[in-house]
């Protein structure tokens, strides 16, 4: 009572081969069973534009530029579970798109139920 939460976003994993249906399916009924703000990728942070072009600060590479006796390498393919995760199980939903009332959690639960309970028709 009297609290909020300062959660921004709640990860969830789908596994597509113990249930035999993939993360994309199970997210279009989701969505279709009216789950809100829920996303079925999130963006890799070492993907982001600051990383592969090595400028957080300034125009000269800064903080990458402090060591110059490393090479830095962010490309696609370097964090591999990471980019796994993103790409084919990650769905999470936007905790800071709506302050949930009790119901809408409810809500959201069931829908989660109804799909799970429901994998062999997706």
């Amino acid at each position: 009572k009297n609290c909020t939460h300062a959660y921004y976003f709640y990860g969830l994993q789908h596994d597509a081969k113990k249930t035999g249906v993939s993360r994309d399916r199970v997210h279009s009924a989701l969505c279709a069973e009216g789950v809100p703000f829920l996303s079925k990728c999130y963006e890799n942070l070492h993907l982001f534009p600051m990383y592969q072009k090595k400028i957080a600060y300034g125009r000269n590479g800064f903080p990458w530029s402090l060591r110059s006796d490393r090479d830095f390498d962010y490309s696609k393919g370097t964090c591999t579970v990471a980019e796994r995760l993103n790409d084919d199980s990650f769905m999470g939903i936007f905790m800071c798109g709506s302050n949930y009332t009790h119901e809408e959690v409810f809500s959201i639960v069931n829908a989660f139920q109804k799909v799970y309970d429901n994998l062999d028709e997706l």
